[in-house]
């Protein structure tokens, strides 16, 4: 439709305003010139378990197996079981260290990597402040129990993640 917008069509469809650019070649988000088609997913219900025992997260797309990642999570006590949707997503997050206060992206001290995916319990699941997934800049602690608790990607992993998960996507995390 004429002055639809790429935010417009991501509401309506259930995807990510990152996926429609990336699926469709867009450089920004735009007007859309009439009759321009575009390639969405529709309601597309991604689902993200992450297996804190074996180092590795599986998304899923509508129950099919869609992508496994090698992933890190914090010491197994320090890291929440349960089910979790994703709240919100930032892209060069701004970390907030609890010793050296705030560190903004690209900081040495700034552990997020370039991305940060915040999640929300759901159901009977305890809420769990600061739980996310986020990026590394130490690919070597991949697939390790090596933080307080959060959720490890490669940087490139993350950043597919906040391009296929919006805000309300399940997140499982299990031993």
């Amino acid at each position: 439709e004429p002055g639809d917008l790429v935010a417009k069509l991501a509401r309506t469809y259930g995807n990510t305003q990152e996926y429609l650019l990336k699926a469709n070649g867009l450089e920004k988000h735009e007007r859309l010139r009439s009759g321009r088609e575009i390639w969405v997913l529709k309601n597309p219900a991604f689902e993200l378990t992450v297996f804190k025992g074996g180092g590795t997260s599986v998304l899923t797309l509508n129950g099919r197996f869609f992508k496994r990642y090698t992933s890190g999570v914090g010491k197994l006590a320090e890291s929440p079981s349960g089910v979790y949707a994703v709240r919100s997503r930032t892209k060069k997050p701004v970390y907030q260290s609890p010793e050296h206060g705030e560190a903004e992206f690209g900081n040495p001290r700034n552990i997020l990597g370039a991305c940060w995916i915040s999640l929300a319990a759901t159901g009977e699941t305890q809420e769990a402040e600061g739980l996310g997934l986020h990026g590394t800049w130490s690919e070597s602690t991949l697939g390790r129990q090596v933080d307080a608790g959060r959720i490890r990607f490669s940087n490139a992993d993350i950043e597919e993640l906040y391009t296929l998960l919006p805000a309300g996507a399940v997140v499982n995390i299990t031993e």
